[in-house]
């Protein structure tokens, strides 16, 4: 479960990145 954490993560950061520059600054708040 650790390695795929591992592997997760960095994809999970960006689709963090992609809602934040659809939303703006309202993901920025949140």
């Amino acid at each position: 479960m650790a390695p795929l954490k591992r592997d997760y993560m960095p994809n999970l950061k960006k689709i963090n990145v992609c809602i934040k520059a659809r939303f703006g600054e309202k993901a920025e708040h949140t």
